[in-house]
């Protein structure tokens, strides 16, 4: 398989096997991690489908951050597995995202699977063929449209295959009164127009011509149905026949193996069509708009589904409904049941969550095994405000939006209130994380509004406190470190800096409570024992008894000081508005952009790398203009990247953090992440395959 095709499997790559190293005058490779090409690639679910592989397949988007996608979960994923402490895997989905992949259309409307696991897609594009896994990767996508097909408007809304394998689609738009059913053989490159007022009579006003669905009956039939008018027409392959009898405007179509032909309406409920009559049910749990339907043949069940995600079924042909699932998502736009009784449900907006949908995984009951969306499959945000690595080589991506995610190579495991369940989440009703920290055993502290533990062995939190039971009340908590002894300390956003002793937080400050000089944002150790503590307003040190002030002795102003770090010689570098500053032991050394060619004085990050000191830095700034990027120290020289010369995003960049391979990851405002291919992995990194944490 081409590893470009599924970004998880680059990045295993990307951190396990890297072999990059920086060259002078050259630019390391780059690879861009967004939310669309990771899990789930959009918040709006519009499309899903099964293949005949079993494997789940999605389209979803991300319309405001411009990103969409194809995803597939294999069928090997499918069954649930459960995690220590709780939650569930929702590893592995593979990813085609427009990031990488030439999408014509963020409007996708329809998804047909060949025999052949060749995808059909209709869109506001085209019509549109994806082989997954074309050889060469370039012959992966074709879309046909008013340039190479005889298409009266630009879309394509409804598309489905015939046991030929030849293609049929309604080629119209929402907009526009004009349209055509097409019938397609792609490998003889023939195109067939049947049009309203030509090949096809609609009753008496012929000028809408803007037909909306086609389906293929298991009798080779055609059924297709209009946007404007009324009734269902039926193609028997000489001659189309409109059916007036269901006296509606209807949309979505599903034939039954026995040939009886189920269509859903948005304005007049569910309608059957049995060959002689139309049945009609106006309301479907008290809502007449019907979105999405699907057919159990072994069951001989209907499932269908409601606007308000009302979801019902029936195995008498209609003669009685009963509820399936209700008030779980709200626009259902995909009903798959399963062998075995399991019902996978496609939400375009999930119960809870505002615009972001889903997939959800239900039992022969309804009742929910598991669910799935964009933020517990994959990089949670565009927004990463910082990023670490723990002992493993997991790397953790914090994020005030979306918790905090860790990722090793294989799983992305989110830790937040918008995971639906996937893993334990103790701060109620919250969901900024600040900061991220691994203690000396290994546990992973996470602040938020509180601190949380977490054991990955278990996977569980064995600790947490917030305003309900500790001293510190309510506090962001920005900063997590540990003093030699290992005791833990956190800094907050207005009250200084807690030691845990026992289970008891006690509080340190740096002047009047709520003023600048407590809003702490950095703790480190250095070798020596020291720790160092970055505020707002001041830089201080703490030798286990006594506090010192170290403002007096720098060369700038300690104002906004984001960052402390410790180099493996025992340089420490301060983060602050004024440049990147470096202590050696003997003095400070301040490095600018005037001086030194950093991409801003702003600098909000600083990462070493432990196995050759290698520094970075994250700098922007919109003093004169947009000004920001990325600069790494090799000891003597800077070398910037920025927007202008390297693949960079976004010019403000917020965090940077190298991983155990010296690979350096670059968190640019709303685009994700970045990773630079500058490391050599050491030989002692594996990510783990499981869950349980060295």
């Amino acid at each position: 398989m081409n590893p470009l095709r599924s970004i998880w499997l680059a990045l295993l790559a990307a951190v396990v096997l890297s072999s990059f190293k920086v060259v002078a005058g050259e630019v390391p490779e780059w690879r861009h991690i967004t939310p669309g090409n990771t899990g789930i690639p959009g918040e709006l679910v519009d499309v899903s489908a099964f293949d005949d592989d079993g494997n789940l397949w999605v389209y979803a988007r991300f319309g405001f951050f411009q990103e969409w996608g194809f995803a597939k979960l294999p069928a090997s994923s499918l069954p649930y597995l459960g995690l220590p402490g709780g939650g569930f895997d929702t590893c592995c989905w593979e990813v085609w995202s427009s990031l990488d992949n030439p999408i014509p259309s963020q409007f996708v409307h329809s998804m047909r699977i060949a025999h052949d696991g060749v995808i059909w897609i209709g869109s506001d594009a085209g019509l549109t063929r994806f082989d997954p896994y074309a050889v060469p990767p370039e012959s992966m996508w074709t879309t046909w449209n008013q340039s190479n097909a005889p298409f009266v408007v630009p879309g394509v809304r409804s598309v489905d295959l015939d046991a030929a394998g030849t293609v049929w689609l309604t080629n119209t738009s929402v907009n526009l009164s004009n349209g055509a059913v097409f019938h397609f053989d792609p490998v003889a490159n023939t195109w067939t127009r049947y049009q309203v007022g030509t090949e096809i009579d609609w009753g008496d006003d012929q000028n809408f011509r803007n037909v909306g669905h086609v389906r293929v009956g298991p009798d080779g039939h055609v059924w297709a149905t209009h946007q404007v008018l009324s009734g269902l027409a039926e193609f028997d392959g000489n001659t189309w026949t409109l059916h007036t009898e269901c006296s509606a405007q209807l949309d979505g179509i599903l034939a039954e193996p026995d040939g009886h032909i189920w269509i859903a309406s948005v304005q007049q409920g569910l309608w059957r069509w049995d060959g002689n009559t139309c049945a009609n049910w106006p309301l479907l749990g008290g809502d007449m708009t019907v979105l999405a339907m699907d057919f159990d043949e072994p069951n001989h069940t209907l499932y269908a589904a409601n606007f308000v995600g009302g979801i019902f079924r029936t195995s008498n042909e209609g003669g009685t409904f009963e509820p399936f699932v209700d008030n779980d998502g709200t626009i259902p736009i995909g009903i798959h049941a399963r062998p075995g009784g399991d019902v996978w449900v496609a939400y375009n907006q999930l119960a809870a969550l505002g615009a972001q949908g889903g997939v959800v995984h239900y039992d022969s009951a309804g009742s929910r095994i598991e669910a799935f969306n964009s933020i517990n499959t994959g990089l949670p945000s565009y927004f990463i405000d910082r990023t670490f690595a723990d002992s493993t080589g997991a790397l953790w991506f914090i994020s005030a939006d979306f918790g905090v995610t860790r990722y090793d190579g294989v799983h992305w495991r989110n830790f937040g209130r918008n995971n639906l369940g996937a893993e334990p989440w103790p701060f109620v009703g919250s969901d900024p994380v600040f900061s991220a920290y691994e203690d000396g055993n290994g546990d992973i502290w996470i602040g938020g509004n509180g601190v949380g533990r977490w054991h990955g062995a278990t996977g569980t939190f064995t600790g947490f406190w917030d305003y309900h039971d500790a001293s510190f009340g309510v506090a962001f908590i920005q900063a997590i470190g540990s003093d030699v002894n290992g005791n833990i300390w956190i800094g907050t956003d207005g009250q200084g800096i807690f030691e845990l002793q026992g289970d008891v937080w006690v509080a340190h400050t740096f002047g009047e409570v709520f003023g600048t000089s407590n809003y702490v944002n950095a703790i480190a150790l250095d070798s020596a024992g020291l720790m160092w503590v970055a505020t707002d307003n001041g830089l201080h040190t703490f030798d286990g008894q006594t506090w010192t002030s170290l403002d007096s002795e720098l060369p700038v102003a300690p104002f906004d000081l984001r960052d402390v770090e410790i180099a493996p010689n025992g340089d420490v570098w301060v983060a602050s508005d004024f440049g990147a500053l470096r202590n050696d032991g003997t003095s400070w050394i301040v490095y600018t952009t005037a001086a030194d060619g950093l991409p801003a004085d702003h600098v909000f990050d600083i990462s070493v790398r432990s196995s050759d000191g290698l520094v970075a830095i994250a700098a922007n700034t919109f003093d004169g203009g947009n000004f920001g990027g990325v600069s790494v120290f090799d000891g003597s020289a800077w070398t910037t990247y920025t927007t202008a010369n390297s693949p960079l995003s976004h010019f403000q960049v917020v965090s940077v953090a190298f991983d155990r391979s010296g690979d350096l990851w670059v968190a640019p405002l709303s685009t994700g992440v970045e990773e630079i291919l500058l490391g050599l992995p050491p030989p002692d990194v594996v990510f783990q395959n499981g869950f349980e944490v060295i």
